[in-house]
């Protein structure tokens, strides 16, 4: 295996792991979140901890949904380099 293939495996294994482990724990983690902010009044402590909380989880799921886009563009990338090479 050259280094190419060895880069596709390892970004292939990464956008599994993200799309199957990583994206649905952070998708569930925010529903949970949410669900218990909707019912709390507005301006309570505990009601904005919470939406802190909830923010911060946005932001990793979007931080990890760029991350697969990016990989998915490198492997694009490298296969195309692939057939170039042969």
């Amino acid at each position: 295996m050259d280094m190419i293939d060895e880069e596709l495996n390892r970004l292939k294994t990464r956008v599994d792991e993200l799309k199957s482990r990583i994206m649905p724990d952070l998708e569930s983690k925010s529903e949970v979140l949410y669900a218990r902010i909707m019912p709390m009044k507005e301006g309570s402590e505990e009601r904005e901890k919470l939406e802190a909380e909830y923010k911060l989880l946005s932001k990793e799921l979007t931080r990890r949904s760029t991350e697969i886009i990016n990989h998915r563009g490198n492997m694009e990338n490298l296969e195309f380099e692939k057939t170039l090479k042969r």
